[in-house]
């Protein structure tokens, strides 16, 4: 009878206590961790009392997982490993050169362009070089005994070197009464000109460098004096009158080919009038 007594006694203190305490299961995916305490308030009432809203841990399931996917707010700002990923950054660096390359051809490509179409001349300070090979070439004598006749003054056909290559041949009005013959001739240098005329000096200067600057000064070749004018653009002009014909030097060449003419003009013989 001890023992029986004892043995409700334990029971009935365990049962106010408190100490008996279960897990309730998973209730729609959400695992609610409940305590259960069974408190005596009476013979046969039990209570469940639910622990506070804070202390309840939720944990998605399987299916709602499936439902609800994380999205990357939820994750730190990092995209998941099912997310698509974005385009890849541009590398501007190589953009840039690129770029820089395509240009780059393209200006060359402008300049051979440029070369090819004018592959005849090449830069020079004092003035175009070109290549004779492509230019026309003029009979200098044939040219002056078809055009003496008809002139009130003699033509003078001067030798020139033989590397000397005449190009080009014209006639033209010396105002205010004559008219000025003129042959040009390609060089090894450059280019010089000579007209002959019956004008005065000044008329033919001003006729073929549509300059009235006063002279600049004046060279002697072989005891003949030659006045030194300024001519078109970079050019300069020498003149001289013979008596019965005035000449007149002009063009690019250099100072030793404007003497090398002068000297050809002054020992040139006439051409006779047919």
């Amino acid at each position: 009878m001890a023992a029986a007594s004892v043995t409700r006694t334990s029971s009935i203190a365990r049962l106010r206590s408190g100490a008996s305490r279960r897990r309730v299961p998973v209730v729609d995916g959400v695992g609610v961790l409940m305590v259960a305490s069974r408190q005596r308030r009476g013979r046969g009432n039990w209570t469940i009392s639910h622990p506070p809203r804070s202390a309840r841990v939720h944990a998605l399931s399987p299916s709602r997982a499936a439902r609800h996917p994380a999205s990357p707010a939820t994750m730190g700002g990092v995209a998941t490993p099912g997310e698509p990923a974005g385009p890849p950054p541009k590398n501007r660096l190589n953009q840039g050169l690129r770029d820089m390359v395509l240009s780059l051809i393209a200006l060359l490509v402008i300049i051979a362009a440029l070369l090819l179409f004018n592959k005849s001349c090449s830069f020079n300070p004092g003035g175009p070089a070109a290549d004779t090979s492509s230019l026309p070439t003029v009979d200098v004598e044939q040219q002056f005994a078809q055009v003496a006749g008809t002139l009130d003054f003699p033509l003078r056909l001067p030798s020139v070197p033989g590397g000397w290559r005449a190009n080009s041949s014209s006639t033209g009005p010396a105002a205010p009464a004559s008219v000025v013959v003129r042959v040009g001739w390609l060089t090894p240098e450059r280019y010089v000109q000579l007209s002959q005329s019956g004008a005065d000096p000044a008329d033919l200067v001003r006729a073929e460098t549509e300059n009235e600057s006063p002279p600049t000064g004046s060279v002697d070749v072989d005891g003949t004096q030659w006045t030194v004018h300024p001519g078109r653009r970079a050019e300069r002009a020498w003149t001289v009158d013979l008596g019965d014909t005035t000449a007149l030097i002009t063009g690019t060449g250099t100072e030793d080919e404007f003497r090398t003419l002068a000297r050809a003009v002054q020992t040139g013989r006439p051409v006779e009038r047919g």
